[in-house]
């Protein structure tokens, strides 16, 4: 037999799922909720037999003090989530908890198997793609979510991409670029990186080349290269920027990395700080989207929620920069 869920409670009752969650967690009257909503909730809960999750009872019973962050899984296609991650656990330890960390596929139907294990020994949780219905998950399990997300939104962190996007196109415009390559992983297009780089190809006043990379990307360096002084290059992973100079200098017929010696202008898309350092003392600019301040926001945002009782709480906002060597 099916056991009863949150959503059928919501259904009898006619209130939405967060509406039931409060009521039968006790924390109804904190949020508003009249007496005669948790009577009538607490009353069809019993004659559903209702049964709450491991994760909702250990919520009530009181705090693990571990936070969960939920990364995508083409984790390895994006280098720069490890930023993202070391700024959740610096977040976290700042509020006084530990993190737990997990990777799935927010296409697939994982996140169900995963409410039934790692939510019963954490206290929210933290996405860092906008987890489809994921959230509303946890929501009904009795748990905080917090999530990154293209519009500012309660419980939310926002990349705030125009002023970066403006500089890089006033800079490019400067330099009288005709055109811009633009190269990332395969997939990227509709998960990784998708929503920045959606706002430079929206805002861009020349024509855009767009090449997914495979793993060896001599085809795309040598259509670089083939191109004339006027180009740009916007590459979304570092190690592609070292190949093209090593395979320009070779042209030339020397050994030596030097990106002076470049006739493009060349942008890394949120390098690591160490990586980042290197690139810039050989020329390279950086359209920065904060991914560490990302994950300490989230962390933080989600403690708020927590000292809040799980009330939503306003969103914030992270904006994105642009870096250029001296």
């Amino acid at each position: 037999m099916r056991k009863t869920s949150l959503k059928d409670i919501a259904r009898a009752t006619d209130l939405s799922i967060s509406t039931v969650s409060a009521a039968l967690r006790g924390t109804g009257p904190g949020l508003g909720l009249a007496e005669a909503t948790i009577t009538q909730v607490r009353a069809v809960s019993q004659k559903l037999n209702y049964i709450p999750q491991a994760s909702g009872r250990a919520l009530v019973r009181g705090r693990q003090n571990v936070l969960l962050a939920v990364l995508p899984s083409d984790i390895r296609a994006a280098p720069w989530i490890s930023e993202y991650v070391w700024g959740a656990a610096a977040g976290a330890a700042r509020a006084g908890y530990g993190i737990q960390i997990t990777v799935i596929d927010p296409d697939s139907q994982s996140f169900k198997d995963l409410t039934q294990t790692a939510l019963g020994g954490v206290d929210g949780v933290a996405f860092y793609y906008g987890g489809g219905r994921d959230p509303e998950t946890c929501e009904a399990a009795g748990l905080p979510a917090v999530g990154l997300a293209r519009a500012k939104a309660p419980n939310t962190v926002t990349m705030e991409t125009e002023p970066g996007v403006q500089e890089l196109w006033a800079r490019l415009q400067r330099r009288n670029t005709t055109e811009l390559h633009l190269w990332g992983p395969p997939g990227w297009k509709t998960r990784t990186g998708r929503a920045f780089v959606k706002d430079v190809i929206r805002r861009s006043p020349v024509p855009i080349i767009e090449t997914e990379v495979e793993t060896d990307p001599t085809v795309a360096i040598e259509r670089m290269l083939a191109a004339g002084k006027s180009a740009a290059l916007f590459s979304l992973q570092d190690d592609w920027i070292w190949q093209l100079a090593i395979a320009q200098a070779r042209r030339r017929g020397g050994s030596g990395v030097n990106f002076d010696q470049l006739p493009w202008t060349v942008i890394s898309y949120e390098s690591t700080s160490h990586s980042h350092r290197t690139l810039a003392r050989l020329g390279v600019g950086r359209l920065d989207v904060e991914t560490r301040l990302m994950g300490e926001s989230a962390m933080e945002l989600l403690a708020q929620r927590l000292k809040n009782d799980g009330r939503s709480v306003p969103g914030v906002a992270v904006h994105a920069r642009v870096e250029w060597p001296r």
